[in-house]
C-alpha cells in the first residue's frame, strides 16, 4: 500500500482445556512508525546552497572570529570553498516511513505450586528502513590487495588516493532511500511465582540474534553515513550483527514485604556485552570517509605494510589475544564481530508508606543502582574495549600502488597506533554504585 501508515494486525488468544492450565497466544502484524524527524530535516538543511566548507591548513588558516556575519569566506592567500565544498542530502520520491513485520507465538503454563512457566517467540523483519548512500562516489571495478573496494586510485607516489566522482561540483550527495534486510529474532523463557504475604519471584533467560544492514546512531545525516564501518559497499552493505544485539540475557526479581512496613525488591540482570570492531584510522578505500574502514587482519608479516618487524611483532601479538581477530586472518574483518565482556547489573529498592491524615500518605523511597558494586568495589564493573561499535588499531600512512616492486594492489601502509587499545578496560560512570532517595506525598 502507498499508505506508509497501513497496519494490519491479527492476533490470538486460545486457552487449550478452558481452565486457564495452559494459554497459547500469538500474533502477525505490520507496525508502522515515523523516522526521527531530525533525519529528515537534513535534506532541507543541506541542498547545497546553504553553506559551503572552508578548509584550510597551516599558515593559510584564517584568524577565528566568533560573529558569525565576519565568517571567513577564504583562506589566507586566497583559496575558496567553491561548490565542491557543499554537501547535498535528499530522499528518494518514494521513500516511505519504516515498518516491521513481526509475527508472535507463546505460550502459559501453569505447573505445580503456582508457578507459571512462560515461552515466548519474536521475530521482527524491517520494512523500508532507512539506508543511506553517496551518489557522487564511483566504485571501481577491481578490489585492492586486501580484497577492499575502492573508490579511487592512489596517486603515482602512493602518497594520497584520488577519490573517483561523478561531478566535482559537490562533495557529498548523500541519498535517503529505502531498504528491506533487519531482521531479529528473540526467544525467551520465564518462571514466575507468587507467595502470600507480598512476596513474589519471576526469572528467566532471553536468546536474541539481531542483524541490520548498519546501525543508525547520530542525529546527522552525514553521521549516519560516516560512522557505522562499512562491510560491504556503500551501496550493497551486508546483513551483520547489530551493534544493540544482546545474544544472552538472564534476568531474576524478587519483591518482598518486611516488618515494620517496608517493603523491598531486587533485579538481577547479567547479559552479554556490546559488540564492536576495529577499523582503521585514514580513508583506506577512498570514499571520503576516514572513519568506516574495517581493519584487514594480515595472515603473516608479508600479508601487511608497516613500518618495522616489531611493529608486526606488536600487532600480531595484539591479534593472537583477540579471538574475534585470529579467526579472521587474510581478510577483512566483519563489523561487530568482537564482543565486550559479560555484564551484571544488580538494583535494589526498599520502600515504606507512612499514612497521615484523612487517607493520605507519605511513600519514602530509596533506590540502589549496583549494589553488586557498592558490596564489593571488585564487583559489579563493567569492562569494554571500546565504547562504541568501533575502535581504531592502525593509522593509514600511504598505499602501495598497482605495479610498484612490493607490489599489494593498492593496499593501504599502515603504523600501528600506540598504545593500541586497551583491552576490558573498566567504564568509571557506568560501574560505580549510585543511591537514589526520594518522598511522595499523595492527598
Amino acid at each position: 500500500s502507498g499508505n506508509p501508515l497501513w497496519s494490519p494486525r491479527f492476533g490470538f488468544n486460545y486457552d487449550v482445556r478452558g481452565d486457564g492450565e495452559t494459554v497459547v497466544r500469538g500474533g502477525v502484524g505490520i507496525f508502522s512508525g515515523r523516522p526521527p524527524y531530525v533525519w529528515v530535516s537534513n535534506a532541507l538543511v543541506n541542498t547545497g546552497l546553504e553553506q559551503l566548507t572552508l578548509v584550510c591548513a597551516g599558515a593559510a588558516t584564517p584568524a577565528f572570529n566568533i560573529n558569525p556575519d565576519q565568517a571567513p569566506t577564504s583562506c589566507v592567500g586566497g583559496a575558496q570553498p567553491g561548490a565542491s565544498a557543499a554537501t547535498i542530502n535528499y530522499f528518494t520520491e518514494d521513500f516511505r516511513f519504516q515498518q516491521a513485520l513481526k509475527y508472535s507465538l507463546g505460550i502459559d503454563h501453569k505447573l505445580a505450586g503456582g508457578v507459571v512457566a512462560t515461552l515466548d517467540f519474536l521475530r521482527t523483519e524491517g520494512r523500508n528502513q532507512m539506508y543511506l548512500t553517496d551518489d557522487n562516489v564511483v566504485e571501481q571495478a577491481t578490489p585492492n590487495g586486501e580484497g577492499r573496494v575502492m573508490y579511487g586510485t592512489p596517486n603515482t607516489a602512493g602518497t594520497a588516493i584520488v577519490r573517483a566522482t561523478k561531478t566535482n561540483n559537490f562533495r557529498q550527495v548523500v541519498r535517503h532511500e529505502n531498504r528491506n534486510g533487519d531482521r531479529s529474532t528473540q526467544v525467551t523463557a520465564q518462571l514466575q511465582k507468587r507467595f502470600a504475604n507480598g512476596i513474589e519471584f519471576s526469572g528467566g533467560y532471553t536468546w536474541s540474534d539481531v542483524r541490520d544492514l548498519y546501525t543508525l546512531g547520530s542525529s546527522i545525516a552525514t553521521s549516519n553515513l560516516h560512522n557505522p564501518a562499512l562491510d560491504g559497499t556503500l551501496n550493497e552493505r551486508n546483513l551483520r550483527t547489530s551493534a544493540f544485539e544482546v545474544p544472552h540475557r538472564f534476568f531474576l526479581s524478587g519483591t518482598a514485604n518486611l516488618p515494620f512496613g517496608l517493603s523491598a525488591s531486587v533485579i538481577y540482570n547479567g547479559q552479554s556485552g556490546t559488540p564492536y570492531a576495529y577499523i582503521v584510522q585514514g580513508d583506506a578505500n577512498g570514499d571520503g570517509i576516514s572513519s568506516n574502514d574495517l581493519f584487514y587482519v594480515p595472515a603473516n608479516a608479508n600479508d601487511i605494510s608497516l613500518p618495522s618487524a616489531a611493529a608486526f611483532d606488536s600487532l600480531n601479538l595484539f591479534i593472537v589475544g583477540e579471538t574475534c581477530l585470529s579467526s579472521q586472518r587474510g581478510r577483512i574483518m566483519e563489523r561487530n564481530s568482537c564482543r565486550n565482556p559479560w555484564q551484571n547489573f544488580v538494583n535494589a529498592r526498599l520502600g515504606k508508606v507512612i499514612p497521615t491524615t484523612g487517607g493520605q500518605k507519605l511513600e519514602l523511597s530509596a533506590d540502589i543502582f549496583n549494589l553488586l558494586n557498592l558490596l564489593d568495589s571488585e564487583w559489579g564493573i563493567v569492562r569494554q574495549t571500546n565504547t562504541f561499535e568501533q575502535r581504531n588499531l592502525v593509522r593509514l600512512t600511504g598505499y602501495d600502488t598497482r605495479g610498484t616492486a612490493d607490489t599489494s594492489d593498492d593496499r593501504g601502509r599502515y603504523s600501528l597506533l600506540t598504545p593500541l587499545p586497551d583491552r576490558e578496560r573498566a567504564q568509571i560512570g557506568s560501574s560505580r554504585w549510585r543511591i537514589q532517595v526520594g518522598a511522595k506525598y499523595i492527598w
